[in-house]
């Protein structure tokens, strides 16, 4: 019997650190590259019964949840939403940048001036700034509010973290074999930040981690370092939910949540997440940003970014609503690309003959650079578009992102199970 607890013990605290990692990584790709003066945070189980752990949210269909990761003390220079589907133990994760304008609601504002806080009298304000004012006690609330307003979702839990959480993890797990890509030198004495990493592949410690994150200088500028970032995530990932990196670190990725984490989800909520375990993969993991545009500035005024308001429901609809089109579109006059993300040579150009045999025209083929997985991917900018081809490439899913090149309606990402 104790036994049996103890298994359970570790695997409950294996799905907690999933969802702690999701934040620690998640703060090293997205967020700032200020160093926290933080103390620390401390987990909150906030109350919680058997029902959590009977019947989650949402008919226990998904879980939506709020990830912010926080830099000077009370401003969230990460704000991501998550959603986990039940159904397909899939995990979506979607940046929502920090200088994204928000207006803050009448009464929420007039609560916060009769405290004396100073704000915009329009009441408007960049996303990251709303947790600043309304403080460390109940910015998550109004955080959350203004979040779910903004996007008409709801948000189940939050999790807030500290930004030392990330270089603890990595230390804490013994450090994240990756293979570094390329020369990586970067010297800047104001923010006391020194990246000096070699090419190939090698054990990163925690401090070597953050400096790979946050290098910029690629010739493909951020495209390519948001893929080395997915690529590192997933590596970090795969290596903390490995069997015996849970078995060891069991204390230290306890200390880790109850040293950086503050979260309204209840112990008993978590515990329920331990059925999720089995057939989940990293595979099932899948980023994105909020689709935005830049706000015309005014002489001395502040840079803003605005909702690109159809993309971003069309993203918000596909994850959060299970967004669900009654139309397909034909993919024969769209912009077709196929990628070789596999692990043999010609694999773009046989899925070019397919396309092609079956009257589609392709574009451009090419090798894939971001992060692999086993199956065949079709990215498409457009709900809809894409079934068609799905049904010439054998276990392939659709993955949606109106972020995606604009060269291309449609990008056919061969996997390593090749064709």
């Amino acid at each position: 019997m104790v036994r049996k607890f103890l298994k359970t013990f570790v695997v409950s605290l294996l799905v907690f650190s999933m969802v702690l990692l999701m934040v620690v990584v998640g703060y090293g790709v997205f967020g700032s590259n200020e160093n926290s003066e933080n103390g620390g945070f401390s987990f909150r189980n906030i109350g919680g019964s058997v029902l959590d752990f009977i019947a989650p949210a949402n008919n226990g269909e998904r879980d939506n949840f709020l990830i912010a990761g926080l830099d000077d003390g009370t401003r969230t220079d990460l704000i991501m939403i998550g959603s986990f589907d039940h159904a397909t133990k899939s995990l979506d994760i979607i940046s929502l940048p920090r200088d994204i304008r928000v207006i803050m609601p009448q009464d929420r504002f007039d609560i916060l001036r009769s405290e004396g806080r100073v704000m915009n009298a329009d009441r408007s304000m960049k996303l990251n700034e709303v947790h600043h004012h309304a403080g460390n006690n109940r910015g998550m609330d109004f955080l959350r509010l203004q979040i779910e307003e903004m996007l008409d979702i709801e948000l189940d839990f939050y999790v807030k973290v500290d930004i030392d959480a990330f270089i603890y993890i990595v230390d804490a797990i013994g450090g994240v074999y990756f293979d570094v890509p390329q020369r990586m030198y970067y010297h800047d004495p104001t923010q006391n930040l020194l990246i000096n990493l070699h090419p190939g592949y090698q054990l990163l410690d925690g401090a070597a981690a953050e400096g790979l994150v946050r290098f910029r200088t690629y010739q493909q500028a951020d495209l390519r370092r948001v893929e080395i970032q997915q690529e590192f995530i997933k590596a970090l990932i795969s290596q903390v939910l490995s069997r015996e990196n849970v078995l060891n670190n069991a204390t230290t990725i306890a200390t880790a949540a109850f040293r950086y984490v503050e979260t309204d989800l209840s112990l008993t909520r978590a515990l329920s997440y331990v059925r999720f375990l089995n057939g989940f993969s990293v595979d099932n993991i899948n980023t994105y940003t909020i689709p935005t545009t830049p706000r015309p500035r005014v002489a001395g005024g502040r840079s803003y970014l605005d909702l690109n308001e159809v993309p971003a429901k069309e993203l918000i609809d596909f994850i959060f609503r299970d967004g669900i089109f009654s139309e397909t579109t034909l993919s024969h006059n769209k912009r077709i690309q196929v990628l070789n993300g596999g692990n043999e040579s010609g694999l773009a150009a046989r899925g070019r003959n397919i396309l092609e045999e079956n009257g589609y025209s392709v574009t451009a083929i090419g090798d894939f650079s971001g992060v692999r997985a086993n199956n065949t991917r079709i990215f498409v900018n457009s709900l809809g578009l894409g079934e068609d081809i799905s049904e010439l490439f054998e276990n392939s899913r659709i993955v949606f992102d109106p972020t995606m090149d604009q060269r291309f309606d449609i990008v056919v990402v061969i996997g390593t199970d090749g064709i």
